[in-house]
Parts: C-alpha cells; sequence; structure tokens
C-alpha cells in the first residue's frame, strides 16, 4: 500500500480475470459478442482502477461522516406546539455531523419571531447557516445547514420552478439549494 492512497485489490483482481477471460483467444471470447464486450469490460477496468483507489490522509482512512435531513415543519409538532428542544436531542441523538433542515423559519409570526437557526445552532453547539427562500410573515422561511464543524461559506442558489407550485392559501413557494463549505477535519467539505 503506497503512503496516503488506499487500493481495493478484490476489485481490481476481479476486472484483471474478466479482461484476461474476455480478450481475444481468452477462455470467454465469443467472436459474435467479442467486440461488444471489450470495449465495455475496458471501461469497467478503468473505472475500477480509478475508483479503486483513493487519497487518504497521513494516518489513515477519514472518519465517516455521518449527516441528517430534517424537516423541522417550522419548529412545530403535529398537535402544533413549539418542539425545538426535541428536534435538538434528535440531532444530538442520531450524532449527525452535519444536518440539512428544511421549513425553518427566521422571525416570522407563526413561530414567535424566534431564529430557529440560531435557537437549534444554540441548543447543539454546532455552526449554522440559513438560506431564505421566501419572505413570510413578517419574517424568513427557508432552509439551514447546521454542521459540528465551522462553515465558512455559504450561498443561496435559487432553483426554477415550472410550473409554479401553489402552496395552501394560494401563494407560491420559491425552490433553493443552500450551498455550505464546512471545514471538516479530514477537509473541506
Amino acid at each position: 500500500m503506497l503512503q496516503g492512497v488506499l487500493y481495493t485489490p478484490p476489485l481490481g483482481i476481479v476486472f484483471a480475470l474478466l479482461l484476461t477471460g474476455c480478450a481475444p483467444g481468452g477462455r470467454f471470447s465469443r467472436p459474435a459478442v467479442k467486440v461488444r464486450i471489450r470495449p465495455a469490460v475496458l471501461l469497467w477496468a478503468l473505472a475500477a482502477s480509478v475508483l479503486g483507489c483513493a487519497s487518504l490522509p497521513p494516518g489513515g482512512a477519514p472518519p465517516p461522516i455521518r449527516m441528517l435531513v430534517y424537516n423541522i415543519h417550522a419548529g412545530k409538532d403535529g398537535a402544533g406546539a413549539d418542539n425545538l428542544p426535541r428536534v435538538a436531542e434528535e440531532m444530538r441523538r442520531s450524532q449527525a455531523d452535519v444536518v440539512l433542515l428544511q421549513e425553518v423559519d427566521r422571525g416570522t409570526e407563526r413561530s414567535g419571531r424566534v431564529d430557529q437557526m440560531s435557537v437549534l445552532s444554540r441548543l447543539t453547539g454546532f455552526h449554522g447557516a440559513f438560506g431564505k427562500t421566501l419572505d413570510y410573515q413578517g419574517g424568513e422561511y427557508g432552509i439551514a445547514i447546521l454542521s459540528r464543524w465551522p462553515i465558512s461559506s455559504d450561498t443561496l442558489i435559487r432553483l426554477p420552478v415550472q410550473p409554479l407550485q401553489q402552496r395552501a392559501g394560494g401563494s407560491y413557494e420559491p425552490r433553493g439549494v443552500l450551498h455550505a463549505r464546512v471545514a471538516a477535519p479530514g477537509g473541506a467539505l
């Protein structure tokens, strides 16, 4: 094993055997299909050689990153009661490193003018980024990212929606993606 490079030999061996068997004169070659199979196998072998290797930081494999996607329904439970402490508890229990949140309010009337991302950030100790997709009830409504590690940058990318999607009450909800750069210990995410 080269330092800083991990190779998965079983995958490479399988593709090498397939290449040998499908080569002209190999055990598996058939004149009628040889031309079709060989280019496909060569492409798979190339993919295996690339995908079988991965750069690693010195000292071994980076720890896995645990992600959680959570629709917090404007911080309310099914009965309409505030439940941000419960959401924070679920985040802690999941041991997530990065949490992607949907239906997040910031200063809206229905949420008591609370900045829900900031509350969850305080309750969990996570860093946060918010992306407004809609002005709503005197505040903002959108999506958020909470991360165990610092967020060095974030940008909301607006998505086109055709045809427009009408919400209950007759308004239209724009869509967006929150792109963030997270300073994780194994490298930027």
